[in-house]
């Protein structure tokens, strides 16, 4: 795009109008590169936090509390009469 808008700059004789649209072009176009990277970057970091918590959970919780909730590694046996049934 740029080596058109300087094509026409130079066929026209207004070299100076066509780079300074360019420039502002440019200029507008790493603006909003910026704006959009400083956007992102609290959703980024609440994402990382939540797959990290996601894979703590399924990789060392999960498997402590299946320990603990396993029926065979009970310690402790309901007195007859105490049902909650």
């Amino acid at each position: 795009m740029s080596v058109t808008i300087v094509r026409a700059g130079e066929v026209s004789g207004r070299m100076q109008e066509a780079l300074s649209r360019i420039a502002d072009y440019m200029s507008k176009e790493e603006e909003l590169r910026s704006k959009v990277r400083r956007a992102m970057a609290y959703p980024m970091f609440l994402a990382v936090v939540g797959f990290g918590t996601i894979f703590f959970m399924v990789t060392f919780l999960v498997p402590k509390l299946k320990r603990i909730y396993d029926p065979a590694h009970r310690r402790f046996r309901s007195r007859p009469g105490c049902s909650l049934e």
